[in-house]
């Protein structure tokens, strides 16, 4: 893969609607860049080039991470931003069955 620099307020990139990683066609564009930048960065949906972006775009991985941790789940050894879901989709699965067999349990009088 040909990586690229980020360029965060590039004219030509945002006309064509390229990747800023490889260059590729893509019409998905990064909320974070959108929203701390006021910037259109597209990213297109290979891995590579997400988590590549992931590294350079603050804050996305943190926000993830900080609202497991405010809520209780462990962030475990999340790199990314796809596998702090991952980590998350498991642990609150487990926590889903746990409060229904504390539900499930008949109370004493």
């Amino acid at each position: 893969m040909n990586v690229v620099e980020l360029k965060r307020c590039c004219t030509v990139c945002d006309a064509k609607k390229v990747c800023h990683a490889c260059e590729a066609q893509t019409l998905f564009a990064c909320s974070d860049c959108q929203v701390n930048f006021g910037a259109t960065v597209y990213v297109c949906g290979k891995r590579e080039c997400r988590e590549y972006h992931e590294r350079l775009c603050s804050g996305g991985r943190e926000r993830v991470a900080f609202w497991m941790m405010t809520n209780g789940y462990a962030t475990g050894h999340g790199d990314t931003i796809e596998d702090l879901l991952v980590e998350l989709e498991g642990q609150a699965k487990r926590r889903k069955h746990q409060d229904g067999e504390a539900t499930d349990r008949p109370t004493e009088a």
